[in-house]
């Protein structure tokens, strides 16, 4: 079940997601509870908000509309042990690309060159 993913709406009397509900599903459930599943993994940007690279990355994936999971990383390289583990290096911009099985690190040019390819619509 590698990159299952899942959402449950709990909605007491469901009056507000009762139509959400009914689209989705095209029925009622009970008390309103609703599971969501779905295979999709999100792309994990590590980073520090100060970084500019790591801001131009950013941008790139809002102007590509692509959802993405951040994983902030300390200012101090040193720190970093979370992004040795995941990437053999310290450097950030960082993209994790799960689904793909593709890291690209330390390079803010050649993320945005592969969100272009993989993800531009």
């Amino acid at each position: 079940m590698d990159g299952m993913w899942g959402i449950v709406l709990a909605a007491g009397r469901g009056r507000r997601v009762e139509a959400f509900i009914r689209r989705l599903s095209g029925r009622l459930c009970p008390k309103q509870f609703f599971a969501f599943t779905g295979r999709r993994t999100m792309l994990e940007l590590y980073q520090f908000e100060e970084c500019p690279y790591c801001q131009i990355v950013r941008t790139r994936l809002t102007d590509l509309g692509i959802d993405y999971l951040i994983r902030n990383e300390p200012r101090d390289k040193q720190k970093r042990e979370r992004l040795q583990r995941i990437s053999d290096q310290k450097g950030v911009p960082t993209l994790v690309d799960p689904e793909r099985g593709v890291v690209i690190p330390d390079d803010d040019e050649k993320i945005i060159r592969y969100l272009e390819e993989q993800y531009q619509k």
